[in-house]
């Protein structure tokens, strides 16, 4: 099968060639022309490093130290010109007319603002992306974005490019700084997304949200503030997409792995407005393209939308609702294994926001939130050729949530902010869960069933979650603005109160090198819909804590040179017991797998430092380089030992280049230590003089072996053409292109053989090369 998926890939990259050397050819008979100007402020003093961005062509530049910019090798046409830079006023200038071989010279006057201490970055570890126009170079616009190569689009996976987060080629969850996807709060609009991923007996493989709906991500990796509550690793902030101002906009797209569309405009004289996104997913395509043997047929949906409604000046009124839904049949062995899935995923709430004065602001958000997990299946091994039933499963679960919270912003002057909150949040879940599963044990060459273990829950817990926060911020003298807060949580299930202090700092060294730091305690209560039934747990656990320690500096060297530092040490105390399958296989029923193990720390420790060097002059070449060294352990039975997926070195490098014809060339590369693994064992019980059961053992201790070092390449191509007053963009990607065989796991076989116990392990490897094509229609 391999050979005829190269013949599609070159055939694929012949015809994508083909179309490069028809667009160079027409871009040579234009006579190209040219933009330049200089940004300065209202008293005619340049600016450095505002940027400068052509809207809808993909285009943006930094000035220079002397104010100026410049875009050459434009085409004939009128262009809206935009500049931004933090401190400033937006200015826009939409009637840019270039004529051919033209040289248009445009100065830019940014008008400065104040802006509210209440919304400076203070926070080490921050990073704002899907900017429409970027502040600095530290934030990633959505064309910068959405070129970087990305497996199946997913908007989860184009974020793990940044230092200090992780994940795996078969999952879109995030680890930031070795933590668990759990320890992860997920916010839209406000709303907490509880398991944001489709394909979740895939490790979810998919987020849930379509990057076409999302406008701005927000992503705190440590040291976050008192108004984000029971999380104890890090903050992602998503905030849906604006309607355009000017006219209603549609878009349609195509790829390996979806469809999807988008529609947006405005109503009332522009009071109003509304945007819709759905995308539909068909990832079968996908299995069958890397030739998986017995492939799954997995299906999801997502549809997003929200209108919103500017009620007076001071008060704007939005109602929003996310629905999401999976399903997947997967049989094995001619049927000798099946599992059947469904998930639903509804959120609908409704915010208000209100500027009351100048100095004054209150958001109000009511909530509800419905998730359902359902589950059933069956397994059978094979001994010796022999199918033998193993486990049946019968899992039904859900979860409902209210939740009413207001956060209040005082900027009671210039130097001098209060910021306070409070949610109540009720909630009410049900579980029902069976599962027998039966011993084998061989007798000869024949394997007999010698006993049955059950396992079978009911229960449906509820209770209120209270929280409450206040922080103080404040700028002593210029140079410095100190953040200080407080963060209580009630849990009315496990009848606990945590308390949080946490303390951040931003200091500027120069007027190019700002330093950050933060010290706090976060405390993480174990949630409604989290009991593992599956594992035959019954019974919540304390909350978890851990301590933040963070410093970072940012320079802005010049040029359109950038770097930043981190240094940061997260301790972990009353870390709570988890289940976990060790050798990497995917299976839709991990709980009947024998490599099922369970963790229990009594504390733990995550160090390391972060070095981040990106260059974006606005020019043809934009690039990042990461390193990242850092140490994850856990101390298990008084013995300390690696955590899940420590790397000790992860390196990344992002390389774009856009050609003078419009085409977009993006280069990624990813290495980083191997994982730790648990070495499995196996032992032999003789019951009878004619019987003997085969027993799998973990090593103690745990987490001593480790995979091999992962590496891999990928490589994206893009292009947008403007067809009249639409837009037609198109990508073409290959993941892994070198074809790395990277290990994600071992699996284990049981042969008898003369009366005789014969072990073999496989080396189970990740996603082999992977073409991937996609369009998108905008009109």
């Amino acid at each position: 099968m391999r050979p005829m998926r190269e013949r599609r890939l070159l055939g694929c990259l012949a015809v994508l060639l083909l179309i490069v050397s028809a667009s160079r050819t027409s871009a040579q008979t234009q006579q190209r022309a040219t933009i330049r100007g200089r940004v300065l402020d209202q008293s005619g003093t340049p600016i450095l490093s505002a940027r400068v961005a052509l809207v809808g062509t993909g285009r943006s530049t930094y000035s220079t130290d002397d104010g100026r910019y410049a875009f050459t090798d434009l085409a004939p046409r009128i262009y809206v010109l935009r500049a931004q830079r933090l401190g400033f006023a937006i200015s826009h200038d939409d009637s840019v007319q270039v004529d051919a071989g033209a040289v248009v010279e445009r100065d830019i006057t940014l008008q400065a603002v104040h802006i509210p201490l209440s919304r400076v970055v203070i926070s080490p570890g921050s990073y704002t992306l899907l900017e429409p126009t970027g502040t600095s170079q530290q934030a990633l616009t959505r064309e910068q974005l959405l070129t970087r190569p990305q497996l199946a689009e997913d908007l989860f996976r184009g974020l793990n490019r940044l230092p200090g987060l992780s994940g795996s080629d078969y999952s879109a969850k995030l680890r930031i700084r070795n933590g668990g996807q759990d320890e992860l709060l997920v916010l839209l609009d406000g709303v907490e997304l509880i398991e944001p991923f489709h394909l979740k007996d895939f490790d979810g493989a998919l987020s849930m949200l379509d990057g076409e709906a999302v406008g701005r991500v927000e992503m705190k990796t440590g040291g976050f503030g008192a108004q984000y509550g029971n999380r104890m690793t890090g903050v992602i902030e998503l905030t849906s997409a604006n309607p355009d101002a000017d006219r209603a906009r549609n878009s349609l797209g195509l790829s390996f792995s979806n469809v999807r569309a988008r529609s947006e405009g405005r109503f009332a004289g522009n009071r109003g407005a509304w945007m819709a996104a759905a995308r539909r997913g068909y990832l079968d395509l996908i299995f069958k393209l890397i030739g998986e043997k017995d492939a799954p047929d997995p299906r999801y949906y997502d549809v997003f939308g929200k209108v919103q409604y500017q009620l007076s000046s001071k008060h704007l009124l939005s109602t929003h609702a996310l629905v999401a839904g999976d399903e997947l049949h997967w049989s094995e062995d001619d049927g000798a294994s099946v599992a059947d899935s469904h998930y639903d995923n509804v959120y609908l709430w409704s915010s208000l926001r209100s500027q009351l004065s100048e100095r004054l602001g209150v958001t109000t958000l009511a909530s509800f939130s419905h998730l359902t997990w359902i589950r059933e299946g069956r397994v059978a091994d094979f001994f010796n050729g022999q199918p033998l039933e193993r486990t049946r499963v019968d899992d039904d679960r859900s979860l409902d949530a209210w939740s009413l919270k207001q956060d209040w912003t005082f900027d009671a002057t210039p130097k001098l902010s209060l910021l306070a909150g409070a949610e109540v949040r009720d909630e009410g879940a049900d579980y029902k869960y069976f599962r027998i599963t039966r011993e084998r044990a061989f007798s000869g060459q024949t394997v007999i069933v010698t006993d049955s273990q059950v396992v079978r829950v009911g229960m449906a817990p509820s209770g209120t979650r209270l929280s409450a926060y206040g922080a103080v911020r404040t700028r002593p003298w210029e140079r410095l603005t100190l953040d200080v807060g407080l963060r209580a949580d009630r849990h009315g299930w496990t009848e606990q109160t945590t308390v949080a202090p946490r303390v951040s700092l931003s200091f500027a060294v120069a007027p190019r090198t700002t330093l950050r730091a933060a010290f706090g305690i976060y405390a993480q209560a174990h949630t409604l819909q989290d009991l593992s039934v599956v594992d035959g747990d019954t019974v919540f656990a304390r909350a978890e804590r851990a301590e933040h320690r963070v410093v970072g500096v940012e320079h802005e060297v010049g040029d359109g040179w950038t770097v930043r530092a981190e240094a940061f040490q997260r301790l972990l105390r009353d870390p709570r017991a988890r289940w976990i399958n060790t050798d990497g296989e995917i299976d839709a029923l991990p709980e009947t797998v024998e490599d099922r193990l369970r963790l229990t720390p009594s504390d733990g420790e995550v160090r390391g430092a972060e070095w981040l060097l990106t260059y974006d002059r606005g020019g043809p070449i934009r690039a990042a380089w990461s390193y990242v060294l850092s140490k994850a352990t856990a101390t298990q039975s008084g013995v300390e030992t690696p955590r899940p997926f420590d790397e000790r070195h992860a390196f990344a490098f992002d390389l774009a280049a856009r050609s003078r014809s419009g085409w977009t060339w993006a280069l990624a590369w990813t290495l980083h230590s191997g994982w730790p693994f648990v070495p499995a064992t196996f032992r032999v019980d003789t019951l009878t003089p004619t019987q003997q059961l085969i027993r799998r053992v973990p090593s103690v201790p745990l987490f001593v072996d480790q995979l091999e070092t992962y590496q891999r390449f990928d490589v994206r191509v893009s292009r947008a053409f403007d067809v009249g007053r639409s837009r037609v963009s198109f990508f073409a990607e290959l993941f892994n292109i070198f074809d790395k065989d990277n290990q994600r796991g071992n699996s284990y076989g049981v042969r008898v053989v003369s009366g005789q116990f014969h072990v073999e392990r496989f080396r189970e490897t990740f996603l082999p090369r992977l073409p991937a094509l996609g369009v998108r229609w905008e009109f």
